[in-house]
């Protein structure tokens, strides 16, 4: 975390369709993101679960791209922070 706080976790590709997918994303990227686990556009769909050595958890949505192996995602973290994940 940008305060140092070390945080580790799990990811997990999502089924298409899962409910309640997507409100991560679109809650970073805004309501016209559109983020549905059908968007195959925007690369498979995909969640991560973290928690850190403070108490800290954090929730991520994101699509990877098959092709390049890379995603754009967004998070959300207990303490109320909003970030943009790219890797």
């Amino acid at each position: 975390m940008p305060y140092g706080e070390t945080v580790k976790g799990e990811y997990s590709p999502v089924a298409a369709n899962t409910a309640g997918f997507g409100s991560i994303y679109n809650e970073v990227f805004g309501a016209n993101a559109a983020a549905t686990t059908g968007a195959a556009s925007k690369g498979r769909p995909g969640k991560l679960l973290g928690y850190g050595a403070q108490g800290t958890q954090i929730k991520c949505e994101y699509y990877r791209n098959g092709a390049t192996g890379h995603a754009t995602g967004a998070c959300s973290t207990s303490t109320g922070f909003l970030y943009r994940l790219q890797y």
